[in-house]
């Protein structure tokens, strides 16, 4: 988890503020079902 967000902030940012906006959108629809993914796969466990 940590090593993927931490793999995506060294990305080097697009330039101008619009396309660094899409990315951040981007990696935040990728995260939510990331998170949601884990608190399953962690509910299923215990």
């Amino acid at each position: 988890m940590m090593t993927i967000g931490q793999g995506m902030r060294f990305l080097p940012p697009p330039a101008g503020m619009e396309g660094g906006r899409v990315v951040s959108a981007l990696r935040f629809t990728l995260f939510i079902p990331l998170v949601l993914l884990v608190v399953a796969t962690v509910n299923l466990l215990y």
